[in-house]
């Protein structure tokens, strides 16, 4: 292997190691909530011949059509039998992987909207993918078999945002065919394992209009005639995804009808869910398994009223730090787009909000700050002085504290018993809690 290529492969082997290390005591674990009902008592994926793989591209089993997870388990089966080590082992890899693709990604988009020179984008983009990776609202589509769904479409999605980078970077129309090809069947592998993907057509166009800048007011008719052709095979996928999602709750009977959950009620879970994911994304404490959707939501409610603050808080942040507008309103426009299924507006299953939505959603603010350390880098090297350099260690001991509690919280999923008993200690009077303990 040449020199100048190993040496690319460096920091996203490092990001991978640390990643994967980080997330090693989840092999410890066993099956927990949803396993026994998903795994235990499935017998579907346990062998990999016709019949079966027929059923594991047809079942609508636990409200979700999501043939390649159930794929993914078969071969977890046969390699493991039911041992939840190899289980929690695959998907720990799955999720380092994702680490290491999300610094491929990072790299380019912070060159991109920054123009900074290599030795301050390696690092930064570095910093990004850990910021995602080694973080605790991780934990929960990392250690919880029955999630491996975020894992897997979290593989496709970003090795589909990266092809597409690739495409749109390419001088050459045959290799930029191609490119475009390989993005747009990750994104189908990804909408195969996940639903939740689906907003990647919205996320493609942000991406368009910064950092790649293909996309303004002043951009040509013919020019954005092109760009709406390309995005035609996304949302042609976009649409069967959801439509198949929407046939698997309907037909399990996992949608919450209006008149049990009313349009005013599902707005203020919406405006809720918004400032939690980026609460949590801040100041990850107080994590549980199941937030508990309350009766008589109401948007005036004080938890709605302090989500909105802190949107709001946040949005002045960004202004007060100078970051440019356009990366602005890609941040927030991707940071919505992400989490639109799943604030409630078309409400399935018990839960206000659930830390395993952010696993995709609240890649942008890992972005951010891969951002905050091209900035410090570049202060400290044109007029080195104690700033930069504070900036860069509370960033660092931000990312050590939140692996630490990365850790505390892997232990809270070692079973069912700490796992609920966890949640009533959040949650005392759930009686979900009470009868699952």
């Amino acid at each position: 292997m040449p020199r100048a290529a190993a040496h690319s492969l460096k920091i996203p082997f490092l990001v991978f190691a640390l990643s994967a290390l980080c997330f090693l005591g989840a092999l410890r674990n066993g099956f927990v909530w949803d396993d026994g009902a998903l795994l235990l008592k499935t017998y579907g994926f346990r062998q990999l011949d016709w019949p079966h793989l027929r059923w594991m591209f047809t079942t609508l089993r636990a409200a979700n059509y999501c043939p390649l997870p159930w794929l993914s388990y078969g071969l977890d089966y046969a390699a493991w039998g039911l041992n939840p080590a190899g289980y929690h082992l695959n998907s720990l890899l799955l999720h380092a992987i994702n680490a290491a693709l999300f610094y491929c990604v990072a790299l380019r988009l912070l060159g991109l909207a920054s123009r900074a020179e290599p030795r301050h984008l390696q690092p930064a983009a570095a910093f990004a993918a850990l910021a995602f990776a080694l973080h605790p609202l991780r934990v929960e589509s990392v250690a919880w078999v029955s999630e491996r769904r975020d894992v897997l479409s979290g593989l496709f999605f970003l090795a589909s945002i990266l092809f597409y980078l690739d495409a749109a970077a390419s001088a050459r129309d045959a290799g930029r065919r191609w490119r475009l090809t390989a993005s747009i069947a990750s994104f189908a592998l990804a909408a195969l394992s996940k639903a939740t993907v689906v907003p990647l057509p919205l996320v493609l166009l942000a991406l368009d209009y910064f950092p790649l800048r293909r996309l303004d007011a002043s951009t040509p008719r013919r020019r954005l005639i092109s760009l709406a052709l390309e995005k035609l095979p996304y949302v042609a996928l976009s649409a069967v995804a959801s439509y198949l999602v929407v046939q698997a709750q309907q037909a399990t009977s996992n949608l919450i009808p209006l008149a049990q959950h009313d349009l005013q009620a599902r707005l203020a879970q919406a405006c809720y869910g918004l400032g939690f994911y980026l609460h949590k994304t801040i100041w990850p404490a107080g994590l549980c398994a199941l937030y508990p959707l309350p009766l008589g939501l109401s948007i005036l409610s004080w938890p709605v009223a302090g989500s909105v603050l802190v949107l709001g808080g946040a949005a002045l942040g960004l202004r007060l730090a100078g970051l440019e507008a356009r990366a602005r309103a890609v941040l927030w426009v991707y940071y919505g787009a992400m989490l639109l299924p799943v604030l409630g507006l078309v409400q399935n299953g018990p839960q206000l909000v659930a830390l395993r939505y952010s696993y995709l959603s609240c890649l942008g603010w890992s972005l951010l700050a891969g951002g905050a350390v091209v900035s410090a880098l570049r202060r400290w090297e044109s007029a080195p002085h104690w700033r930069p350099l504070l900036s860069a260690a509370a960033l660092g001991l931000g990312l050590c504290a939140a692996a630490a509690q990365t850790q505390r919280q892997l232990m809270v999923w070692h079973d069912n018993i700490t796992l609920w008993s966890q949640q009533l200690r959040c949650f005392p009077d759930s009686m979900l809690a009470h009868s699952n303990l």
